[in-house]
Order: structure tokens, then C-alpha cells, then sequence
């Protein structure tokens, strides 16, 4: 008696995708967590030029120094400057009195700080003028 083998059937080749399930959540659980859903937040503000800057008149100016606001001689804080400054009615002034002269001394001003002054000005109908060190040696 002879014996009979029987042939396996060959099986299709199939890919292993028992994994991409897996695969696919890790993925969109690291997108949700990888994006930044944060919004900017900031200002938009015209900077006069230099021939403006030099029409100011000769009222007080806004001064930030690692220790603080002044309005002149003054230490304020950004609520009161931005009174200060509305109470000066700035708006309805001729444009070349608009500008309130800001200047930051110091390295160690935080951006925060900078960007508030700037827009209490802006929001009181000041126009900054933003007084810089010169490169040149005297």
C-alpha cells in the first residue's frame, strides 16, 4: 500500500498588519501632543521716523530700567503711565505731539515689559518714539 501525500495548499503571502493600529494611534497621540495650539498675542504699532522723533516736544518721557517704570522722575506702573498718558488727551493733538518719547536702558528688561509700555502708549493715542544709542564714539 503505497502511501499518498498530500500537497499543502500554498497559502497566499499576506503582510503582517496586525501592528499598524497600534502604530497609527502612537502617531496621532504624539501629534495631539507635539502641537502648539498657542495663538500669538501682540500689537500693531507704527514707529515714527527719525525727523519726528526729533519734533517731540519737550514733555516728559518714558523711561524702563531693570528697577522700573518712570515718567520723568517719577516710578510708575504701566496702569498709571497709560492714566497719565490718556489724561494728556493725546489723540486729539497734532500728529507731531502725538509722540511720547520711550526709552529702555539696561539688558536685563524683560520683552513683556517692553511690549506693555509700548502698548499703553498706542492705547492712550500716543505715537512711541523710540530713542536708541548711537553706534558712533564721541
Amino acid at each position: 500500500m503505497g502511501r499518498y501525500r498530500r500537497k499543502k495548499e500554498k497559502a497566499e503571502p499576506e503582510i503582517p498588519t496586525a501592528s499598524f493600529g497600534d502604530l497609527a494611534f502612537l502617531l496621532i497621540i504624539y501629534f495631539i501632543l507635539a502641537t502648539s495650539l498657542s495663538v500669538d498675542v501682540g500689537f500693531q504699532t507704527d514707529v515714527p521716523a527719525g525727523q519726528k522723533a526729533k519734533q517731540a516736544t519737550e514733555e516728559k518721557s518714558v523711561l524702563l530700567k531693570h528697577d522700573g517704570l518712570y515718567w520723568g522722575e517719577d516710578r510708575v506702573t504701566v496702569e498709571e503711565l497709560q492714566l497719565t498718558l490718556t489724561k494728556m488727551d493725546l489723540a486729539k493733538r497734532d500728529p507731531n505731539h502725538q509722540i511720547v518719547q520711550f526709552e529702555a536702558k539696561g539688558r536685563m528688561i524683560p520683552w513683556q515689559q517692553y511690549y506693555e509700555v509700548l502698548a499703553a502708549i498706542r492705547a492712550s493715542g500716543g505715537i512711541p518714539g523710540i530713542v536708541t544709542e548711537s553706534d558712533e564714539k564721541k
